[in-house]
C-alpha cells in the first residue's frame, strides 16, 4: 500500500484498547495519523455505541477508511461492516495489533484495490 491511497484522507478506527484519551491511546493514534498520512483519524470507542445500529451513523460523510479492532468491541461488526458497504467505505478488518506496520499489512491486504481505484 502507498501511504499515497489514503495520504490526506480520514479515516475511521473503532475499538478501544485502553481507557479512552489515555496517552497510550493519543500516541497510537497520533502514530496511525502520521504513518499513514491522513488528515484526521475518527477514534471512536466502544462505549461510543452499544448496539451495531448506533454505530453506523457515527462514520461520517467524509470518511475514506473504516478499521475494525474485532478483538476488542462487542460483536455489531457485521452491522459496521454492512453500514460501511452501504456507504461504499472500504472496510478493514483488524483482528489484533495496533502497530502501524500490521495496521498497513491488513489495509493493504484487504482493501487496497478500493482504495487505489
Amino acid at each position: 500500500m502507498e501511504r499515497a491511497e489514503l495520504g490526506g484522507e480520514t479515516a475511521e478506527f473503532r475499538g478501544q484498547i485502553g481507557e479512552a484519551n489515555s496517552l497510550r491511546e493519543v500516541v497510537r493514534e497520533r502514530s496511525l495519523t502520521r504513518s499513514l498520512e491522513l488528515a484526521g483519524l475518527d477514534w471512536v470507542a466502544t462505549d461510543a455505541y452499544h448496539n451495531g445500529l448506533a454505530a453506523g451513523v457515527r462514520i461520517r460523510p467524509d470518511t475514506a477508511l473504516v478499521i475494525l479492532a474485532v478483538r476488542w468491541i462487542p460483536h455489531a461488526h457485521n452491522l459496521i461492516r454492512q453500514e460501511a458497504r452501504n456507504r461504499g467505505v472500504p472496510f478493514v478488518m483488524l483482528p489484533g495489533g495496533l502497530s502501524v506496520s500490521n495496521v498497513a499489512w491488513h489495509v493493504t491486504g484487504q482493501v487496497s484495490r478500493q482504495l487505489s481505484a
